[in-house]
């Protein structure tokens, strides 16, 4: 069974793609849009258009609204975003189609209803590329929507009623559901959810009741329907219906009534812990506001995107943004709260803060690392450090990262990779070891279980992990956020799948550049099971040095296979990277019948494609694994909201020819941006211990960017990171847990900190209203 599921995901993997765009794998209707990347890329030429179905004065809509446009600017692209002053379908569809005209590179949607839905058909099949939030996420698959952003609302009316139950002890009652808009598919899910469970544990149907929140008529009935106490149980569809009622007077008289809603606010956050509403259910509205535009700026500008997540309803496209209960227990506090209520606002490049109860987040304090196992010597690595940069200069983030210079003295097989795992594990030791981390969030690589176990001591200390790349397994046993990359079972089993509509192979061997990393042994894995569903043998790994020496490559593969004087008809061989592309195609040259195929992609694998040297190639989108990261982290750091995936998927989609001349030229300067005039350069690469080349194209901060006081403070923690690394290369050595060692690192570290926000203080004239940031 989980077999048959691969294969269907990896075949569509393959089939759309040799007649779709490499990269995108979504609607076959779409054109894609026009890339330009010379001398770099001109976001601010780029237009999006957003159709929310909200009204404006809901508060629910307004955090959407305000966060929406905070990114769009962030980003540097054009975003006009249109609501309306009543829930108005008819008119929302109108406005949709009349956004053909207007011919955006992008548009963004929240679908309600069927007559919305077959507005926004019109608009993928005019060729404008559709981006979905909040309601209406079971279209997105049908219509060819490129990503949509919503939470599970069947699932939400689930947790609802179950949260009704425990809050009063299964106590069987009547109970009433309050709908602000009839007719919006997303409340009718919610209200479905909701009726389903509460009938199945109590047995009772629920009252459902539709209300205009605009008709004061229609509120007064309502406050007397409830006041009447004839309901133990009333459930809000939304925020709306809070604000018409007068929940005080309501409790005072029906004591033992119980009131939950869907979304938070400052009033529901202090009707919460008043205990005058029991819980809300969350959505967590700002990744639904900020991701989209986000989305859609990544791909109108590089065609890139991740591949479509898969649901556990089978409803493929969607990104769950919820759902998340908020109770007595689970509250956020009220400046958390109140931030939400504005969308979480970030501080303009000046640094002080707006005049709101919020004030705004200083994005410039938040410092994330990067860590990876990838060398300088991989091409492959490339875009991912510049799109790091990229993202860590949108979201006004600082952010340094490792990338390790091949050891000279480790030419042996294998040992290579256990040199850069062992500085990737004192890395992350030395960054978290105690509760004072000196990063806000950490990216990592995770090839091996030593890399892994290290990643621990960051969880331990609270500090929020991604994982890209390699180790999606550990990432899911280790419980971290995410993990960006491609599932590489999936990727293998699609890739055998290819080698065998090849119809010329009957063995093949998987070449493994980097033996005990977890990632490579899955896809060898996937590939091995793909071969043998279709009766081709599979002849093992053939594991070479990680160097690119063309000799040595030749000679240990012309080993393994014992066939050395012959074509080699017959014969496939998978690569697992870029660093052999130049020796695979010299051992062709020997061998004229093999047949390669290849993960990962570069201009010697394009090359190689259109000359027939190379059957195909599997992108992963590098990009997209360094970009994605970054713009996780800030949004967790900032709202303590992530999504439900465990997964981002960025591939694999595959190549069998050369891309445009416009995305050679895009890929060849790693899609760089053009500066915008709110840039302030954040990014750092900074020299780890014998680790750090700095990249041509990678954003960097030179010194003179700094105040004196920040550089004072630089200086500062770049003592304190000496100090730990060098306590840590101690306790390593010895393999003693001396809790007086531990105790010491704190103490520098929290000496350390009070220095810095002293040095902080000076610098800075910071408003009394400036969000401080809660443990994350």
């Amino acid at each position: 069974m989980l077999r048959s599921a691969i294969a269907s995901i990896a075949a569509a993997a393959i089939l759309p793609l040799a007649r779709a765009s490499p990269s995108s794998g979504h609607s076959p209707l779409l054109k894609p849009p026009s890339l330009d990347c010379e001398p770099c890329i001109n976001r601010a030429a780029y237009k999006i258009k957003a159709i929310y179905h909200g009204e404006r004065q809901d508060p629910f809509w307004q955090p959407v609204e305000a966060a929406a446009l905070q990114a769009a600017d962030e980003l540097g692209v054009d975003l006009a975003i249109q609501m309306y002053d009543h829930f108005d379908p008819a008119k929302m569809a109108e406005d949709i189609v009349k956004a053909i005209m207007e011919e955006p590179d992008a548009l963004i949607v929240s679908i309600p209803s069927p007559e919305v839905a077959a507005a926004v058909r019109q608009v993928v099949t005019a060729g404008i590329p559709v981006f979905g939030l909040n309601s209406g996420y079971k279209y997105a698959q049908e219509l060819g929507i490129q990503a949509f952003v919503s939470q599970d609302e069947y699932a939400a009316g689930i947790a609802a009623a179950n949260e009704m139950l425990k809050v009063s002890n299964n106590t069987v009652g009547k109970a009433i559901f309050i709908n602000h808009e009839p007719g919006n598919s997303g409340l009718e899910e919610r209200k479905l959810g909701f009726g389903d469970t509460f009938f199945l544990n109590t047995g009772k149907n629920i009252t459902e009741v539709d209300i205009d929140p605009n008709d004061s008529q229609e509120a007064i009935g309502l406050s007397n329907l409830l006041e009447g106490c004839s309901y133990h149980f009333v459930q809000f569809a939304g925020l709306r219906v809070n604000e018409i009622l007068d929940i005080e007077y309501i409790i005072q008289r029906c004591p033992g009534i119980r009131l939950g809603t869907f979304h938070s606010s400052k009033n529901v956050h202090d009707s919460i812990l008043s205990h005058r509403i029991s819980f809300a259910v969350s959505q967590q509205e700002y990744l639904q506001a900020v991701l989209p535009v986000q989305l859609a700026m990544t791909y109108v500008t590089t065609r890139k995107l991740p591949m479509a997540p898969l649901s556990a309803t089978m409803i493929s496209g969607v990104y769950f943004s919820g759902l998340s209960i908020i109770d007595i227990d689970n509250s956020p506090s009220e400046k958390l709260q109140l931030c939400a209520d504005e969308g979480f606002p970030v501080c303009p490049s000046g640094g002080h803060s707006t005049e709101t109860p919020c004030g705004c987040t200083k994005r410039s304090k938040y410092r994330f690392q990067g860590i990876f196992h990838g060398l300088t010597s991989d091409p492959f690595w490339d875009p991912i450090f510049a799109a790091a940069g990229q993202a860590a200069k949108d979201m006004g983030v600082e952010l340094v990262m490792d990338r390790f210079l091949p050891p000279s003295d480790s030419p042996r097989n294998g040992e290579t990779d256990k040199v850069i795992e062992e500085k990737m594990v004192r890395n992350i030791i030395t960054l978290c070891a105690t509760k004072f981390s000196q990063i806000d969030g950490l990216f990592v690589s995770i090839p091996s279980h030593a890399v892994a176990e290290a990643i621990k001591v960051c969880l331990e200390n609270d500090v929020p992990v991604i994982s890209i790349n390699s180790g999606a397994e550990y990432s899911r046993q280790l419980g971290l956020l995410h993990h960006v990359g491609q599932p590489e079972f999936e990727a293998g089993f699609a890739a055998g799948l290819r080698m065998a509509a090849e119809g010329q192979v009957d063995s093949a061997w998987c070449i493994n550049h980097e033996p005990g990393n977890q990632g490579i042994s899955e896809r060898c894995l996937g590939f091995q099971a793909a071969l043998e569903d279709a009766n081709i043998a599979y002849m093992g790994q053939i594991e070479v040095p990680r160097g690119d020496d063309v000799a040595i490559f030749m000679s240990t593969v012309e080993t393994a296979i014992n066939d050395d004087g012959g074509t080699w008809k017959g014969y496939g061989l998978l690569l697992n990277g870029l660093v052999h592309v130049a020796s695979a195609l010299a051992l062709k040259a020997h061998h004229a019948n093999v047949t390669i195929g290849s993960f990962d992609t570069s201009s010697k694998v394009n090359k190689a494609l259109d000359e027939g040297f190379m059957s195909f190639a599997i992108d992963q989108q590098p990009y997209l694994q360094g970009y994605m990261p970054v713009s996780l982290l800030t949004a967790f750091v900032q709202s303590k909201q992530h999504l439900q995936d465990e997964v981002i998927k960025t591939g694999p989609t595959f190549h069998f020819s050369s891309p445009s001349e416009q995305q050679l030229a895009c890929e060849a300067n790693h899609y760089q941006v053009c500066p915008v005039e709110h840039d302030s350069v954040n990014t750092v690469d900074q020299d780890s211990t014998n680790a750090i080349d700095q990249q041509p194209n990678i954003p960097t901060t030179e010194s003179e960017d700094y105040t004196d006081s920040t550089s004072i403070i630089a200086g500062a923690l770049v003592t304190l990171f000496v100090f730990l690394v060098g306590q840590q290369l101690k306790l390593l050595c010895t393999k003693m847990a001396d809790q007086a060692t531990r105790d010491r690192l704190e103490a520098a570290a929290q000496s350390e900190l009070s220095r810095k926000e002293k040095l902080d203080s000076t610098a800075q004239d910071d408003s009394e209203d400036e969000w401080e940031d809660e443990p994350v």
